[in-house]
């Protein structure tokens, strides 16, 4: 399942890469970063065979996992054979975001910062988004109003998720 979420967003540039921290206009050195829109996040999500075999009948729930992906890479890495795997034989629907700041998207990014650390921040601020991002997802995997009650996380008219959220971080995902 693809799809896409809404998150309060920090950052200039509606969050694009190379965003920094969106301040109040003559804010001083000690302000926080204000809301500025929302930010639109992509998810992917895998609903393994062990829940449902065909999408029309429901053989039981499954936890929500949220997947963090390894260094400058992304959502799609939800779909690599070992997060199937064990997605499957644990029973986890498991849900990627893009670790925003650090995923594919940054990479020119990261490069520059590597060769003029006052880019830094460009990362740094576009990280914390991402933070934010993946916790909206956890929070959508949990909630009876999230994802449980969209027709593509139900068979049968009951939902596949049964409302615990856990987390599995590979490389960069795990550090961060």
């Amino acid at each position: 399942v693809t799809g896409t979420f809404e998150v309060p967003n920090y950052l200039t540039n509606g969050g694009a890469p190379g965003a920094v921290f969106h301040y109040a206009p003559g804010s001083g050195p000690d302000a926080l970063p204000v809301r500025d829109g929302t930010f639109t996040a992509d998810f992917t999500c895998n609903i393994p065979r062990s829940v449902t075999t065909d999408g029309s009948t429901r053989l039981g729930t499954a936890r929500g996992m949220v997947y963090g992906h390894g260094l400058l890479g992304s959502r799609d890495e939800v779909n690599a054979g070992n997060v199937r795997t064990m997605a499957d034989t644990y029973r986890f629907v498991s849900c990627a975001t893009d670790w925003t700041g650090f995923a594919e998207g940054d990479i020119g990014t990261a490069v520059t910062a590597l060769g003029d650390f006052s880019n830094f921040p460009k990362m740094a601020d576009r990280t914390q988004q991402g933070f934010l991002n993946t916790l909206f997802l956890g929070r959508l995997l949990r909630s009876p109003a999230g994802l449980a009650d969209d027709p593509a996380f139900r068979v049968g008219g009951a939902s596949v998720l049964d409302g615990t959220v856990y987390y599995d971080g590979n490389s960069q995902g795990g550090i961060l």
